[in-house]
């Protein structure tokens, strides 16, 4: 079994790169006041006080959708030297066609950031391309995230760490800017519950003009199309952009965050991206099928990738 098998990792012996990625977010004034906007909706981080004072944790509040697109497609934009790992996700998503391959878009709000000693990072939301099941150590097993490009709000901590894996992290003005979604109004929505996030570009010479978003979804509650356990495990995967580091956040399944009234929901709906900083992709499509939830994260930062060969990254309710 590809995706329900893992050696158990320890991250003991890696305290000393944990302590120097503390430092180096003191050393760029981590405690920098709140993104002006309005408060984030979202859940306080509920499993800070468990962890030692160089543990980074938070709340991960995401709008996480699959859009099908040709196989040979992916193939394209992956670098050829890299393998995906088909039976991985064929195993997660019985019946997918043989033909396709589960592009992620991913709206992730990190809220209640906290990295020990009392520091905080200000909350950042993020609006990123993920092409999930990269078999980057080539051992035919570990499965990773390729995220190539992930637009985010003015957030400098945010973004110099996106960029210190590889990511194409450029800065954008998001709607709403402090959750990963809002609702849409009673009289606009076409469905019940029907919710949007947006992105444009910033255009430095341009910054009095009025231009459309660059990227959206708009998705409405739905069937459960996509299986739970499939976006447990993509979210739960080292991404990386570079191939060299890999960030590994942890997410965990069992705290009040995915627990009533916050249980995740099942959605469907329209993606749109059409971004001249990232012209490899253009989507518009209405087959777009994920889940909205939360969820606590432990951080594992900027170690090299391979520390994670064999990684499977779920377990039953807390994947730590």
């Amino acid at each position: 079994m590809r995706v329900s098998m893992r050696p158990k990792i320890s991250f003991a012996p890696l305290f000393a790169l944990s302590a120097l990625s503390f430092a180096t977010s003191l050393v760029i004034n981590i405690n920098l006041p709140p993104i002006p906007g309005p408060p984030s909706q979202s859940q306080p981080n509920p499993i800070w006080q468990q962890y030692g004072p160089l543990d980074i944790t938070a709340t991960i509040n995401s709008t996480v959708v699959v859009i099908p697109i040709p196989l040979a497609d992916a193939r394209a934009r992956i670098p050829a030297q890299y393998g995906i790992l088909s039976a991985a996700y064929h195993e997660l998503l019985p019946g997918w066609p043989v033909d396709k391959y589960p592009l992620i878009i991913a709206v992730q709000l990190e809220h209640d950031i906290r990295t020990g000693l009392g520091v905080g990072v200000p909350d950042f939301t993020t609006f990123r391309v993920a092409f999930p099941f990269v078999d980057i150590l080539n051992d035919g097993f570990s499965n990773f995230v390729y995220a190539p490009v992930n637009w985010i709000n003015a957030n400098l901590v945010g973004l110099l760490g996106l960029s210190t894996y590889g990511l194409f992290t450029p800065p954008a003005i998001l709607d709403p800017p402090s959750d990963p979604y809002a609702f849409v109004p009673p009289s606009q929505a076409s469905a019940a519950g029907e919710v949007y996030f947006t992105f444009t570009d910033i255009d430095v010479l341009n910054v009095n003009t009025i231009t459309p978003p660059n990227g959206y979804v708009k998705l409405a509650p739905a069937a459960p199309e996509v299986p739970w356990n499939f976006i447990r495990n993509i979210t739960n995967q080292p991404f990386t952009g570079n191939f060299l580091l890999c960030d590994n956040q942890i997410r965990i399944f069992n705290t009040s965050l995915t627990k009533p009234p916050f249980d995740p929901t099942p959605v469907a709906g329209r993606v749109f991206l059409d971004s001249k900083l990232y012209p490899g992709l253009k989507l518009d499509r209405n087959d777009a099928k994920g889940w909205l939830f939360a969820a606590a994260f432990k951080e594992n930062n900027f170690l090299p990738c391979p520390v994670y060969k064999g990684y499977r990254g779920t377990g039953s309710g807390d994947s730590l």
